[in-house]
């Protein structure tokens, strides 16, 4: 029983970020990331008894979301496309800006992911970690298995190359 209220705690904690993740990888469609969120739940809870409690749980289960997602695009076998339209509404459903204001950023979020989109996947990881889903170096290290440093680098070259193709 104490396991099941440690993942459920786990699940309470983690499950909104994993739910982002998810969202920024598959161009905002929400219905899909839901579902991405909750197979990705069901599998860490039928393994929970194989998790290592002295290992990060976050790590585990942005492993475990990044192999997901991996299986899930090698089964469907297609590009991602932007929901420019689930952004719009997104971005549009602040009620403290005005529209004009509320445009300019729909249209600017929507350029900066379009050259995100243009990234190579793993690119597009990288930021979607780093910048969307606020973890640490160290954080993204534990996921992706890379060194921290490395990551510095590539997440640095990344942003020029993206600064660069923007101006």
């Amino acid at each position: 029983m104490a396991e099941k209220e440690t993942f459920l705690s786990y699940y309470g904690r983690y499950r909104d970020k994993i739910y982002t993740y998810f969202l920024y990888r598959v161009s905002f469609q929400r219905e899909l990331s839901e579902d991405l969120t909750s197979d990705v739940f069901l599998k860490a809870f039928d393994a929970f008894d194989s998790f290592d409690a002295n290992r990060s749980f976050q790590a585990w289960i942005y492993t475990i979301a990044r192999n997901h997602l991996i299986n899930f695009y090698h089964k469907q076998a297609k590009q991602k496309t932007v929901a420019l339209e689930d952004v719009k509404d997104t971005l549009l459903a602040g009620a403290h800006e005005d529209d004009s204001r509320k445009i300019d950023r729909t249209l600017e979020f929507e350029r900066v992911m379009e050259r995100i989109d243009t990234l190579p996947e793993e690119h597009q990881e990288l930021i979607v970690l780093r910048y969307m889903n606020e973890l640490s170096y160290k954080e993204i290290a534990d996921i992706t298995g890379k060194e921290e440093g490395a990551l510095r680098v590539a997440v640095s070259r990344i942003l020029q190359t993206l600064k660069e193709t923007y101006e």
